[in-house]
């Protein structure tokens, strides 16, 4: 997966750079202002488009975006806006969750270009998922401590979720997207 961030107009998205979400670029520095002074094991944590905004749009940008290029060297064009992220930080990690909004899924690279396009036709019911993995990092003493990265790719990632962390990330699926889990 890669992190990109557009420009949004009504016209178009542009597409500004590839960028660095995990580590201690973007969230990292949401997390420190948004949580100032909470930071401290258990700890159940949000970030959305409002935070993303905030902490990442430069001079004169109205809207920005972060979409995720789920298949950066695909044959085909999948792009999701990245409209949340849930994190548990607990036990010396911190599994997240994130939701996305399909923007472009499995389109023609003919048809569609990753540096700019049109928007897509403003859906009242966007095709959501929903993902999960882990930062290796935590929260002690009012610090982040960790790398904060994701594990690296290879054949078979997995996160494991105990109850507390799992229900935490349902009730938030569930205030979202009532309709998701019945």
């Amino acid at each position: 997966m890669a992190y990109l961030l557009y420009e949004v107009t009504p016209q178009r998205w542009k597409l500004i750079e590839k960028v660095r979400l995990f580590g201690f670029n973007a969230l990292a520095s949401i997390l420190r202002e948004k949580y100032a002074g909470r930071l401290h094991e258990p700890l159940g944590w949000h970030v959305g488009t409002d935070d993303f905004r905030r902490h990442m749009a430069q001079d004169g940008q109205q809207e920005i975006a972060v979409v995720v290029d789920l298949r950066p060297q695909g044959k085909t064009v999948d792009l999701y806006r990245l409209t949340d992220i849930w994190g548990f930080s607990h036990h010396g990690w911190t599994p997240i969750m994130l939701r996305l909004e399909g923007l472009f899924i499995e389109a023609d690279p003919q048809v569609v270009s990753k540096e700019a396009f049109a928007p897509p036709p403003n859906d009242p019911e966007p095709e959501v998922a929903y993902t999960f993995t882990y930062l290796q990092g935590s929260v002690r003493d009012g610090e982040l401590v960790g790398k904060w990265t994701p594990p690296p790719p290879v054949s078979a990632n997995s996160c494991l979720l105990w109850p507390e962390p799992i229900q935490y990330f349902i009730d938030q699926i569930r205030q979202r997207d009532p309709w998701f889990i019945r």
